[in-house]
C-alpha cells in the first residue's frame, strides 16, 4: 500500500527528535513493505516573523527510504486563521500533486495531530479523492482550549467526522475532545503510540551503581520539572545515595538550573540535555525509575517506554497515562503536590524489587509494541 502520512510536527535538523512518535509509526509500515512518504506541513510562525524576513521553504529528500517533503508557509494576512490555513493547503496540494507524478498514485493519507496534519489531509482528500485516517495528539485542546477559535473547533469537528477513522492515543483524549467538539463517537477510537523497537532492545550495559530516578521532557510548565527538583530535596535527605537525572531543554532551563543550584543538589541530580532515541533507549536501561509529574498528557510516551525497558515508574495522575500506569507497574500519584510526589518516590524506593522486568516489558509489549499496534492500524487500512 502507497501511504501519505501528513504530520504536524516531525524531525529537523535543530531538533532530530521531534515528532519521533510519528517517525516510528512510518518506519513501522516501512518495514513491513509500504511505500511511506511524510510530508510536514505548517505555518512559518507569525505576521510579525514574516515582516522580520522569516522565509518560506520547500524541501525534499530522501531518508532511508521515505520520501520526507517539508513545507513552510508564512502569515501574510493576521488576525484571519483559515486564510493562512487556506495558504498552506493549496501549497501542499502542489507539492503532493507533484510527488504522485514521481512516484504513483497514493492510496491512503494518514495525518497526525490537527494543526496542520489534519487540516491538510482532510483538505487534500477531498481534491484528491483519496481516503484519509487522522490521530490525534493535540494535547492543547485539553489544557488550552482558549487558543482555538470557534471556526478552529468546527474545523477540527469536520475534520473527525469526514475522516476513515479518527484515532486517540488514549482514552482519556477521546473523551476530552469529543466533549470538547462533539464530534461522532462512531468515527472515533483509541489506538496507543507505537514504542519504538529500541526501547524494547536488551542492552549490554549494567544499572547504574547508584539508585536512579529519570525525568525526561520538555522544560515547560505543565511539565512540573520545579516541583520534582523540589520534591527530590526532601526525598534525598532520607536517600542520600540515591540520583536524579533530568533530560530536557525548553524555556524553563535556566530556572531548572538555578533550583537545582539554589536547594544544594548537584551532587544528586545531573541535568542533561536532549538525547538521541538511542541514547534514551539506554539511559532507561541504566536507570531504576522513570517520574513524570505532567499536568496533563494526552498519552504518556516516556513512561510507555520505561516499560518497554522493563523499569517501573512513578507518575502523577495526568490523564492518558491511566491507560498506561497501573499497581502492577508502577506508582499513580493522587496529586501534583511536592508532598505526593515526594512520597510517591520513596514509595518506589522501598516497592522497586517487587516490580520485575520481564513482566514490565510484556505488558508493554501486548500494549504498544509495533506488532500491537500494526496489527490494529491494518484492521482499518485493509477495508479500503
Amino acid at each position: 500500500m502507497h501511504i501519505l502520512i501528513v504530520a504536524s510536527w516531525y524531525k529537523n535538523a535543530e531538533n532530530p527528535i521531534a515528532g519521533s512518535f510519528i517517525e516510528e509509526q512510518a518506519r513501522m509500515l516501512q518495514r513491513r513493505g509500504h511505500t511511506v512518504a511524510v510530508l510536514h506541513a505548517y505555518i512559518n510562525g507569525t505576521f510579525r516573523d514574516m515582516l522580520s524576513g522569516r522565509k518560506e521553504l520547500f524541501t525534499e529528500e530522501n531518508d532511508k527510504g521515505i520520501v520526507t517533503m517539508r513545507l513552510a508557509t508564512n502569515v501574510y494576512v493576521p488576525k484571519i486563521r483559515q486564510l493562512s490555513y487556506s495558504r498552506l493547503c493549496h501549497k501542499a496540494l502542489k507539492c503532493v500533486r507533484n510527488y504522485i507524478r514521481s512516484n504513483g498514485k497514493i492510496e491512503v493519507i494518514h495525518s497526525h495531530a490537527m494543526f496542520m496534519g489534519g487540516v491538510v489531509a482532510n483538505y487534500m482528500s477531498r481534491k484528491l479523492n483519496i481516503p484519509y485516517f487522522h490521530t490525534e495528539h493535540t494535547s492543547g485542546f485539553i489544557f488550552r482550549l482558549e487558543q482555538y477559535t470557534s471556526s478552529d473547533i468546527q474545523l477540527a469537528k469536520k475534520v473527525y467526522e469526514q475522516s476513515r477513522q479518527s484515532f486517540f492515543v488514549s482514552h482519556f483524549a477521546k473523551e476530552q475532545i469529543i466533549k470538547m467538539c462533539g464530534a461522532d463517537e462512531k468515527k472515533c477510537c483509541v489506538l496507543h503510540n507505537v514504542v519504538s523497537l529500541l526501547f524494547f532492545e536488551e542492552y549490554d550495559c549494567p544499572k547504574y551503581e547508584r539508585f536512579t530516578f529519570l525525568a525526561i521532557g520538555n522544560f515547560i510548565p505543565r511539565k512540573n520539572f520545579d516541583k520534582i527538583i523540589e520534591a527530590w530535596s526532601g526525598y534525598v535527605r532520607n536517600h542520600q545515595g540515591d540520583r536524579l537525572i533530568i533530560v530536557g531543554d525548553g524555556p524553563l532551563k535556566s530556572d531548572i538550573e538555578n533550583s537545582i543550584k539554589t536547594l544544594k543538589l548537584a551532587n544528586s541530580i545531573e541535568l542533561l540535555p536532549r538525547q538521541s532515541r538511542e541514547a534514551t533507549a539506554r539511559l532507561m536501561h541504566q536507570s531504576h525509575v522513570v517520574l513524570s509529574a505532567s499536568s496533563i498528557e494526552t498519552f504518556g510516551m516516556t513512561l510507555a517506554e520505561a516499560l518497554a525497558s522493563g523499569i517501573p515508574v512513578v507518575s502523577t495522575n495526568s490523564g492518558g497515562v491511566t491507560d498506561i500506569v497501573n499497581p502492577s507497574n508502577g506508582i499513580l500519584l493522587d496529586s501534583i503536590s511536592v508532598e505526593a510526589i515526594e512520597k510517591g518516590m520513596s514509595e518506589m524506593r522501598e516497592k522497586y524489587s517487587f516490580f520485575k522486568p520481564v513482566e514490565l516489558r510484556n505488558y508493554a509489549n501486548e500494549r504498544f509494541s509495533e506488532e500491537a499496534i500494526y496489527g490494529k492500524l491494518t484492521e482499518w487500512y485493509q477495508q479500503l
